[in-house]
């Protein structure tokens, strides 16, 4: 199919900072064993290659009823004007024109081996304090946001070709959990959780006018354009936990 190989790249900085927390000039955790921190931060800037896909389109005269062949037969023919549905013609130009300079085994005359960005950014902070020698605590924050770029839909490459835009995933999960441990004698401890999470997912056409009615030149057709994908979800978690040594 004489298609150059992709330059995909993955660069993934990040780091980790933690210690004792304590306040110069007072006796607040002097010995640095009451409080405690803990962060870390990564970043993700990747633009991976999925592989070429190869496919068939219809090529600029079969979109215009013309150069047909029987699968039975063989034989050549075309499509009349009665034929021809207005609507249908509007959804076959979504496709992309043929692009391969030679034809795969079956025919194939499209192939795609574009490039899907992925940027990611995950933070994650955490405290921890020590109440007293038998009590202590702690709390940890987490945030991941991400945008993704699909070319061929959403999620799995459900089409084998480019969409006429691309669908842009904005995806968004923020987590928080507080502990508290108390040995309460040398033979029982008790552990208190309590956890909350939300994710967003959101995808949408990057370019929502490109496959809208009007340029379809479907105008006169009545509908609503759904997003193509929004989902949400959220939960809160709380235990306690007694250990019986």
């Amino acid at each position: 199919m004489h298609v150059p190989r992709a330059k995909d790249k993955y660069n993934y900085p990040g780091g980790n900072l933690g210690g004792p927390v304590f306040i110069p000039g007072t006796d607040f955790n002097k010995n640095h064993d009451k409080l405690f921190f803990f962060f870390g931060a990564e970043v993700q800037r990747q633009t991976y290659d999925s592989g070429a896909i190869q496919s068939r389109v219809p090529t600029a005269d079969q979109r215009k009823g013309i150069g047909f062949q029987n699968i039975n037969t063989g034989a050549p023919f075309d499509l009349t004007a009665s034929q021809i549905d207005p609507i249908g013609t509007a959804l076959v130009n979504l496709y992309p024109m043929p692009n391969a300079t030679a034809p795969g085994y079956y025919g194939e005359n499209y192939v795609f081996a574009g490039l899907a960005p992925i940027n990611r950014n995950q933070e994650i902070l955490r405290v921890d304090y020590k109440v007293n020698e038998k009590t202590s605590t702690f709390i940890r924050l987490a945030r991941e946001y991400e945008n993704h770029d699909y070319p061929l839909g959403l999620w799995w490459n459900t089409s084998s070709y480019e969409l006429p835009t691309h669908i842009a995933g904005s995806n968004l999960s923020r987590s928080g959990a507080l502990d508290i441990t108390s040995v309460l004698n040398p033979t029982f401890t008790n552990e208190l959780v309590i956890s909350a999470s939300k994710l967003k997912l959101d995808s949408d056409y990057a370019d929502p006018k490109k496959v809208s009615l009007q340029a379809l030149g479907l105008q006169s057709l009545i509908g609503r354009r759904q997003p193509v994908g929004k989902r949400g979800a959220a939960n809160f978690f709380a235990s306690s936990h007694f250990f019986n040594h």
